[in-house]
Formats: C-alpha cells, structure tokens, sequence
C-alpha cells in the first residue's frame, strides 16, 4: 500500500511539473498536495459532514481542470 501511495506522489509531482513546467511545477505540486489533505484532515476531525463538502468541491474543482477549455 506504501508503494502504491509513493507511486501516485511520484506520477502528481511528475504531471506538475510537466504541465506547468520546472519553475512552477513544484509549487504546483505542494498546492495540489495541500489541497488533497484538507479532506483528510476533516475527516479525521470532529466535522466530518465538512469532509463531504469539501471533496466535492475539490472533484468539482479537479474536474473543471482536466476539461480543456480550448
């Protein structure tokens, strides 16, 4: 399980830095870690009906950016 979390690390910061290239890809790559935490931290907290919000609302937001605006 380790190996396979190391590998999506690996493939998130990969696909940063490819997309916003070297300069901005590892700034790219802690904000999308960041945000990906906030619905584990709430989660494990005392709000979890905050974690669904906020999971949706990051899919929403993941989503909007794999579309292509053109």
């Amino acid at each position: 399980m380790r190996t396979f979390a190391v590998v999506l690390l690996v493939l998130a910061a990969w696909r940063a830095v490819h997309d916003f290239g070297p300069y901005q890809g590892p700034v790219a790559f802690i904000g999308m870690v960041s945000i990906a935490g906030l619905p584990l931290v709430l989660l494990l907290s005392r709000w979890p009906r905050g974690t669904l919000v906020t999971g949706l609302a990051t899919a929403a937001v993941a989503l909007g950016m794999l579309i292509p605006l053109g």
